[in-house]
């Protein structure tokens, strides 16, 4: 088995049937593929109704639907991690989408201790307009030279568009704690793994629904933000600590964005 595609997704709505989709029609050998879907903190009628979409549209991919009652995002892909089978996993979230070669393209590219990135396109979720945001601009700059963990940062802020060795994640899981910074997290906690950062062809993206009710985008108290974002620095700083050997200039770059974030 070569991939795992982890798509966690919580009383999901219409969108999810398009990311379904694009993954049962990636161009990659089916027989490398095998995607799980974690329905998280909810059951029916939604078990169902994947289950039901799963039979009639996803019969040719090896495909595993997994449920839990715990909510939660980073719950629901530390499940996806145990249950992998692949060598390399790719995250999706379940109102995103790849194009169709996204996985093909980046498999050609992988190795024990490499991720491989795509490019990324932001979709408006009426207008379906198509718009571009930093990780586009980080593929750019990126995609033609030899990519160092401080010069692909961007794309540590998110454990989506890309293939991550599942020996390089090993013992690393999402910190269950935090609604908001929990990819950046995870993927800071890998960086000292990760010996090479590679890009796909610009065929291969990842396309992500802009969304004005995400967890990043709700509204809390400044006393939960302010607990968010303490205890995230110290996580970014612990890491350090433990592998000091990782440019300095990544870690810091973490912390300051955390405060930014947490200001603005």
């Amino acid at each position: 088995m070569g991939i795992s595609v982890i798509i966690p997704t919580y009383r999901p709505k219409d969108y999810l049937w398009q990311c379904l989709r694009s993954v049962a029609n990636q161009t990659i050998d089916k027989s490398q593929m095998e995607v799980i879907i974690v329905l998280n903190g909810c059951a029916e009628p939604w078990q169902t109704q994947i289950q039901t979409f799963i039979d009639k549209e996803m019969s040719d991919v090896q495909v595993r639907l997994l449920q839990t009652d715990t909510p939660g995002v980073s719950n629901a892909r530390n499940i996806g991690i145990e249950a992998a089978r692949g060598e390399y996993i790719s995250f999706v979230d379940d109102d995103d989408w790849l194009s169709a070669v996204a996985l093909e393209e980046m498999s050609k590219l992988v190795s024990p201790n490499a991720i491989v990135c795509c490019d990324v396109q932001c979709v408006h979720p009426t207008t379906k307009a198509i718009s571009t945001d930093y990780l586009h601009d980080s593929y750019l700059r990126n995609k033609n030279t030899r990519a160092s963990l401080w010069s692909a940062r961007s794309y540590f802020s998110t454990s989506c568009c890309k293939l991550i060795p599942k020996d390089v994640i090993a013992t690393t899981r999402f910190d269950c704690r935090f609604a908001v910074g929990e990819d950046s997290l995870f993927m800071s906690q890998l960086a000292y793994r990760v010996q090479n950062i590679r890009f796909a062809p610009a065929s291969a993206i990842y396309f992500r629904r802009l969304s004005l009710d995400s967890a990043s985008r709700k509204q809390r108290t400044l006393a939960w933000r302010f607990k968010q974002f303490w205890q995230l620095n110290n996580a970014y700083l612990w890491a350090w600590l433990k592998h000091p050997c990782v440019d300095p200039r990544f870690p810091l770059s973490r912390i300051v964005g955390t405060w930014i974030n947490f200001v603005f």
